[in-house]
């Protein structure tokens, strides 16, 4: 599951520098999307390219403040 996670957290990574044309963004579990500099249509973008990228659909009506909530709804579409 460690493992899972890892690959989870690099992808987003990876889409986050190409997004921000930053390849040296470091991103953590707990790193917010404000510490990040993204707004509402960055996020709504982030999560197009993460649907992308897993091949998965994100549904929520919650607001998603971090990587970490961002990851738990990836490994939920994912199950």
């Amino acid at each position: 599951m460690i493992k899972g996670v890892i690959i989870i957290l690099e992808k987003i990574t990876k889409i986050l520098q190409e997004y921000k044309n930053d390849n040296a963004l470091q991103i953590k579990n707990s790193s917010t999307f404000e510490e990040l500099a993204l707004d509402s249509l960055d996020l709504v973008q982030l999560i197009i390219d993460v649907e992308e990228e897993f091949d998965i659909i994100i549904e929520t009506n919650k607001r998603i403040t971090t990587v970490a909530q961002l990851m738990d709804l990836i490994k939920k579409a994912k199950a």
